[in-house]
């Protein structure tokens, strides 16, 4: 008999111990199918005697007898994706190197606008206009230093001040950024320009023997 007892007493025990370690298994989402399944075979008459409070989810066979302490348990497989906790993935994303400018970059002047008295507005102007229409024509360059120096403008042109087909100074250098062409001797034909050559005077020549140049071109016709 006594015999008995103590294996019953044995037996309850292990209910106890793998009841609880089921249950934390359980709420800290470890818990396996088949460790569920064997607990769930155990007899349920087995009586735990001053056994903690079943809970809701306990099915208690006599009011006076309770189940083993274990709640009904659903194995991970079968539950509901709302069940399982989400862990969001953070992406640390590293941001690209800035490139290192080149001395051109730290050195040269930079076009940002070319417009000129007839409505152009482009960087590569490609202008017309008929002879006798107009009596001037201006051009007006806006630059930019990357050290925020000064910068110096020189405008020569062809056909369009003089009446031959050479190339002539029309503005020596200068801090103006504009000129303003007199058009009354200007030739008929295509190609006839403006060009202009910027510098900042810092005893660096970006291009040729200056740091900058751009040029307008107009057809002239009757």
């Amino acid at each position: 008999m006594i015999k008995l007892i103590l294996a019953k007493l044995v037996l309850h025990t292990k209910l106890l111990i793998s009841g609880f370690l089921l249950t934390v298994s359980s709420v800290l989402g470890i818990a396996q199918d088949n460790d569920i399944a064997q607990l769930n075979s155990l007899p349920k008459e087995i009586v735990v005697a001053n056994s903690i409070k079943p809970t809701e989810n306990a099915v208690v066979k006599n009011s006076d007898i309770p189940t083993p302490i274990y709640p009904s348990i659903t194995p991970p497989s079968s539950r509901k994706a709302t069940e399982i906790p989400n862990i969001t993935s953070i992406m640390i994303s590293t941001p690209k190197p800035t490139p290192t400018p080149s001395y051109n970059d730290m050195h040269c002047p930079k076009i940002i606008r070319v417009q000129d008295s007839l409505g152009n507005n482009s960087n590569d102007i490609n202008g017309l206009f008929k002879r006798g229409e107009i009596s001037s024509l201006r051009l007006t360059v806006t630059a930019e230093d990357p050290k925020g120096l000064p910068l110096y403008y020189r405008f020569d042109s062809l056909g369009i001040e003089n009446t031959d087909q050479r190339s002539i100074t029309s503005k020596d250098w200068s801090q103006d950024n504009f000129i303003d062409i007199n058009t009354a001797n200007v030739i008929l034909g295509t190609k006839r320009y403006i060009s202009v050559s910027i510098d900042n005077r810092d005893g660096y020549s970006c291009y040729g023997s200056h740091d900058l140049y751009t040029t307008a071109f107009y057809d002239v016709v009757p």
